[in-house]
C-alpha cells in the first residue's frame, strides 16, 4: 500500500494517505495551548470519509473512556468529535486502560491522554487496540497500537497484496580465504551439485520439446551453493533492519535490563516498588550514557573513514548526505509504484505522440550541405582531415575520472547532457 504525505495546515499535525482512501493524521496538542487554540487546530484538520487521528492530545474525557477525571480540553475535544462524527476507539477497545503512567513522590500517577479517533468505524473490521503498559521505552507515555482489516470503499480499486521478501541470508565469506575451508566448500558443492549436473546432461543429450523449468533449475543451483556455504564457512545472523547505524548488542542488552526493572516495578507492592523504581532509573541513566557514547563513536568512525578515504569517495558521501537533507520532489501514485510507472508511461506517450502538433507544419529546414562554406562530399588534399580512427585514438589518450565513487568513468573535460 502506497503511503503519501498530504498537507495539513498546522504545525501540530502530520498527514499521511494510505492507498487511495484511508487517511492517517498524527496529532500532538501541547499542554501549553489554550482551549481556543486547541479548537482552532482541530478545525484546521482536513477530514474525509475515512480518517484516523492518533496522538497525544493532553485531554481527559472522563467516564466516556473510563477515566476518573475530565478537564476543559476534554470537553472541547468531545464537542468537536460529536460535530464531525468521530468515535473515540479507546472507549470501546481499551476502556479504562491508562496511556500515561509516572511515578513521583512515591505515588503512581496515571491518566488517559493518548487516543485513536476515527469516523470510519464501519470500514474497520475486527479492530484491535493494545496499550503496552509493561514497556518503559524511556517515556511516561505508553506505546499504543491499532490493528484492523480495512474494507476498501466502493469506487476505489483494491490494492494488490505483495508477498513479503524472505530474510537475507548471510555467511562468513571471509573464511573462504582459508585453504582447508575453501576445499571443504568446493567438495561440498561438488557432491550437492551431482543431481543437477545429471539433469543438465540429460537435457543436453535429449532436449525436450517444451522449455525446461528454468526457475526450478535456478533454485536447485542456489540451494546447492547455500548448503555448501552452511557446511563450510557457516551462516551468521543478519543485523536487524530496525537497528540504527550506532545501535549494537550492548545497547540492546542495556535496554532489556531497563525494561526488566520496569516490569518488576509494575508488579511490585509495598516498599519493593520504590526499590525497583530506583533500579529502573539507574538502568535508564546507564542506557542513556551508553547511547550517547555510541552515537559519538559512530560519528567519529564516520569522520575517520572520510579522512582516510579518497577525495572522490568522501565528496560522494557528502553529496549523499546533502541530498538526503534536501526535500525531494518525485512522482508518486496512491496505487503503488507499478501504477505510478504505468501512469507516467501513458502520460509520456500522450505528450510525444504528436497529437498536440498543429495540422499545418512549417517548411523543412534547408539541407546542411548548403549551409557550410565548403563541399562535404569532396575533400581538398590541402585541408586537414580527422578520420574516425584518429579521433578515437586521441580520445583514448584523455585522462579518465576515478571510478571509485561508483560512477561510470567519463572523459575528463567532456560534458554530457
Amino acid at each position: 500500500m502506497a503511503v503519501v504525505q498530504f498537507p495539513v495546515h498546522t504545525k501540530y499535525a502530520l498527514g499521511l494517505r494510505l492507498g487511495r482512501s484511508l487517511r492517517l493524521i498524527c496529532l500532538y496538542l501541547p499542554p501549553s495551548l489554550s482551549n481556543d487554540e486547541v479548537s482552532s487546530v482541530l478545525v484546521s484538520l482536513p477530514l474525509t470519509d475515512d480518517t484516523i487521528i492518533c496522538g497525544d492530545l493532553n485531554a481527559r474525557l472522563g467516564a466516556i473512556t473510563g477515566d476518573s477525571v475530565a478537564n476543559a480540553r476534554g470537553s472541547v475535544l468531545l464537542r468537536w468529535c460529536e460535530e464531525h462524527g468521530l468515535s473515540v476507539l479507546n472507549s470501546t477497545l481499551a476502556p479504562g486502560v491508562p496511556t500515561f503512567l509516572s511515578y513521583r513522590g512515591g505515588q503512581v500517577k496515571q491518566s488517559m491522554i493518548d487516543y485513536f479517533l476515527t469516523n470510519t468505524t464501519s470500514a474497520l473490521r475486527s479492530p484491535r487496540m493494545q496499550v503496552y503498559s509493561d514497556l518503559s521505552l524511556g517515556s511516561d507515555h505508553k506505546l499504543l497500537s491499532l490493528s484492523f482489516d480495512y474494507a476498501v470503499p466502493d469506487g476505489y480499486p483494491s490494492q494488490p497484496v505483495l508477498s513479503s521478501s524472505s530474510a537475507r541470508r548471510l555467511w562468513n565469506l571471509s573464511r573462504l580465504k582459508e585453504p582447508d575451508v575453501c576445499s571443504l566448500y568446493v567438495a561440498s558443492f561438488q557432491s550437492l551439485a551431482v543431481p543437477l549436473v545429471d539433469q543438465f546432461k540429460a537435457l543436453k543429450s535429449s532436449p525436450p520439446s517444451a522449455a525446461p523449468p528454468i526457475d526450478a533449475l535456478n533454485d536447485s543451483l542456489n540451494e546447492a551453493i547455500y548448503s555448501a556455504l552452511d557446511k563450510s564457512v557457516g551462516s551468521r545472523s543478519s543485523r536487524p533492519s530496525q537497528w540504527k547505524p550506532f545501535w549494537n548488542a550492548h545497547l540492546q542488552e542495556l535496554a532489556d535490563v531497563r525494561e526488566h526493572h520496569y516490569r518488576r516495578w509494575r508488579r511490585a507492592i509495598g516498599i519493593d516498588k520504590a526499590l525497583w523504581w530506583d533500579r529502573h532509573q539507574a538502568a535508564q541513566v546507564r542506557f542513556r550514557a551508553a547511547l550517547k557514547s555510541a552515537k559519538r563513536l559512530s560519528w567519529r568512525a564516520f569522520c575517520d573513514s572520510l579522512a582516510r578515504g579518497e577525495l572522490a569517495r568522501a565528496m560522494s558521501k557528502v553529496k549523499v548526505i546533502r541530498n538526503r537533507r534536501r526535500q525531494q520532489v518525485g512522482f508518486t501514485h496512491p496505487d503503488g509504484p507499478a501504477a505510478g510507472a504505468s501512469a507516467m508511461r501513458q502520460h509520456l506517450a500522450s505528450v510525444y505522440s504528436g497529437d498536440g502538433l498543429p495540422s499545418r507544419r512549417p517548411d523543412p529546414l534547408p539541407s546542411v550541405s548548403g549551409m557550410v562554406p565548403f563541399d562535404l562530399d569532396s575533400q581538398d588534399p590541402g585541408m586537414p582531415s580527422f578520420t574516425a580512427d584518429s579521433v578515437g585514438s586521441l580520445m583514448r589518450r584523455l585522462p579518465l575520472l576515478s571510478a571509485t565513487s561508483g560512477r561510470i568513468p567519463l572523459l575528463s573535460g567532456v560534458k554530457h547532457r
